[in-house]
């Protein structure tokens, strides 16, 4: 049963807005609630009638925006008859909250269906006029999400391959794409009637015993994420991601009931917990997987008593540090210094962790900073997984599965996933995807991209230095003739010491603010023979 807290002030209905007039294919139903009482069921009617949403939710509003507690659910708007329309917010049974809105779509429906070898296959659609994507948004999208992430919206999701729109009359570019190993499926078309498009997605890079995975990702349950969970599961879908932890803010959200949203997506139980030592936030930290929904321990007198607080939730808990330089909320704006390490001595709190973020969504300019961090940590002795998580909150701004965590566990196992994360098994990309063999005396570095992924060079890492690097058409060779212990891993993509290219590629259209790039995490080797590694 969907629950709203009641209040003694009337719920009201911020998206759809009284008299306005909609054109996009669904929206966000979003209503407020300002005082917290008893609970009730939610009913929503529209023209009476009954279109409730099963994965509406409920959740706390954030302080700056009111606080109290908000409604969130989905409304589909492709079924209906243009003209206006009535929804109604029932509580309890009781009529509560009412808007009037118009839907007024544009004359001509464009249908996509998406395939992968002749099978219906979850993709994200874009819809180009005159070379820029079309923004399905609607009028309310600011009211519906107060943090403008998708203020925005020029992605459209498929479900069970199909996805639709209204246009006006012109020529358009459709594209479809899903993950970094798939290639593009893009067509340029007239329309002038209600048009259906086909696309058939090629596959660009083998994968069968590789799986995608996103451990960093926010539902509407956190109270800086305005997506609803219909669509929130569909964009992991069209992501082609095969697991995913769902880490809301200092809780535990079981996904169950919207998995059929996501089919083919493993998802885990999970939480980004504020990390509270002696009374001091010194950061975030996702907990995954968990094994129920209990909300687990944030706060210690000591780290190290907290990560063993941690750590008895379960033998296969992953203990993942996140954005520790802080946080870049858009593209082209300048990092925050918010829920980070920044005051605090890196090497002294990585070493009790499994992973740490090495990319946080699309921030090139704290990637910079967390590379070399990551090398200091690595030659400083401490072995932590570098991985890298969207963090997403949003459709639009941080896309679900990038950056993304390639591992070779298939079909999703967690023991396997859970020790590639501890043993470093993992490589990260927001495209490239890089492969270190080690061999006959011999380093050899290639990389694999789809052809929208562009890929400026290869780089071999020793020890925190590129020793080689070279394009990538040709693999990238270097003897090793080390005789200390070292560690040693590949990277491909934009060079790291250069700014965020400028570009009008397909990859600018596809991942806006992104810039491509790929790392493999270290191999450690003995050079000395002494059976161990140390540095």
């Amino acid at each position: 049963m969907i629950v709203l807290l009641l209040s003694c002030t009337p719920p009201t209905l911020l998206s759809p807005s009284e008299g306005s007039v909609q054109t996009g294919p669904w929206i966000p139903v979003l209503a407020q609630v300002i005082e917290t009482a008893t609970p009730a069921e939610v009913t929503l009617w529209l023209d009476d009638q009954d279109v409730s949403d099963p994965l509406g939710i409920v959740r706390d509003r954030l302080a700056l925006y009111g606080g109290g507690h908000d409604y969130l659910a989905t409304l589909e708007l492709l079924g209906l008859q243009p003209g206006e329309h009535v929804l109604r917010l029932d509580l309890g049974g009781q009529p509560q909250a009412e808007s009037t809105f118009t839907w007024a779509p544009a004359p001509h429906r464009l249908t996509v269906r998406v395939h992968q070898d002749g099978d219906p296959v979850d993709a994200r659609v874009l819809v180009l006029q005159d070379g820029l994507p079309l923004d399905f948004a609607g009028p309310d999208a600011l009211v519906a999400d107060p943090k403008g992430r998708d203020a925005v919206m020029e992605n459209l999701f498929t479900r069970a391959g199909e996805a639709g729109a209204n246009v006006e009359p012109g020529t358009y570019r459709v594209i479809a794409v899903r993950s970094v190993f798939d290639d593009l499926a893009s067509t340029t078309i007239e329309i002038s009637e209600d048009t259906l498009v086909e696309l058939e997605l090629p596959s660009a890079i083998a994968h069968q015993d590789t799986m995608a995975a996103d451990f960093h990702v926010h539902t509407g349950h956190s109270s800086d994420a305005y997506v609803p969970d219909a669509m929130r599961y569909r964009a992991l879908a069209a992501a082609g991601l095969d697991l995913v932890a769902i880490t809301d803010h200092n809780e535990v959200i079981d996904p169950a009931a919207a998995l059929d949203q996501a089919p083919g997506v493993t998802s885990w139980l999970g939480s980004e917990m504020a990390t509270v030592v002696n009374g001091d936030n010194i950061g975030h930290t996702s907990v995954y997987p968990l094994l129920d929904t209990r909300t687990p321990p944030n706060s210690a007198e000591t780290l190290d008593e907290l990560l063993a607080n941690l750590r008895a939730l379960g033998e296969q808990t992953v203990l993942q540090l996140n954005h520790p330089r802080g946080i870049q909320f858009w593209p082209g704006e300048a990092p925050e210094h918010v829920h980070d390490l920044y005051r605090v001595e890196t090497i002294e709190v990585t070493a009790g962790f499994d992973t740490l973020e090495i990319i946080n969504r699309f921030s090139w300019l704290l990637y910079q900073g967390m590379r070399k961090d990551w090398f200091d940590l690595l030659n400083s002795g401490i072995q932590v997984t570098g991985v890298g998580n969207s963090d997403s909150h949003a459709l639009q701004v941080e896309l679900a599965g990038l950056p993304v965590n390639l591992i070779r566990c298939e079909p999703v196992d967690m023991d396997c996933v859970v020790q590639a994360l501890r043993n470093g098994e993992v490589t990260v990309t927001t495209g490239p995807v890089p492969a270190l063999v080690l061999e006959g005396g011999e380093a050899r570095v290639t990389v694999q991209a789809a052809p929208w992924v562009p890929v400026q060079e290869l780089r071999l890492v020793i020890n925190g230095e590129v020793v080689v690097r070279g394009p990538p058409e040709e693999p990238l060779t270097w003897p090793l003739t080390e005789t200390q212990d070292y560690w040693i891993l590949a990277e491909a993509g934009w060079p790291p010491e250069q700014d965020a290219p400028l570009t009008e590629t397909d990859y600018d259209l596809v991942a806006p603010g992104y810039v491509p790039v790929g790392f493999t995490n270290p191999i450690f080797v003995d050079a000395d023979g002494n059976g161990r590694w140390q540095r």
